[in-house]
């Protein structure tokens, strides 16, 4: 009853796009949980430098690293990082950021894609 007049009085894209933001703000509230306790991996100490390096010198980052289960870890994983290194200076929060972007974007995908396929 209540969704059915919110959807009246909104309309069917205001309600979708207000039902994503609550379910990534809880998803992002239960990641949050204890974040000063942690410490970064090992494994991502590569990435967090090769992030420095782009921010500060330009390098593109062009190859990746064996990491420490010696399973190749691809390049792309700096790229997670810039923007926690551009806007956070703790490094426990680097990965956050970039990950809450992208979070938000596939919860986003995921809604534009029912949308297209169930109207």
């Amino acid at each position: 009853m209540v969704i059915t007049s919110l959807r009246f009085r909104f309309g069917n894209r205001a309600l979708g796009t207000a039902i994503v933001l609550i379910v990534a703000a809880i998803g992002l509230c239960l990641v949050l949980q204890g974040w000063q306790s942690r410490v970064p991996f090992l494994d991502q100490a590569p990435p967090i430098d090769d992030a420095y390096k782009f921010i500060t010198r330009g390098e593109i980052v062009q190859w990746g690293r064996a990491n420490s289960l010696f399973s190749y870890s691809a390049p792309g994983s700096a790229w997670l990082h810039v923007p926690g290194v551009l806007l956070v200076s703790d490094p426990r929060l680097f990965e956050f950021v970039g990950g809450s972007i992208l979070h938000l974007g596939t919860l986003f995908g995921i809604l534009l894609l029912t949308r297209m396929l169930f109207s």
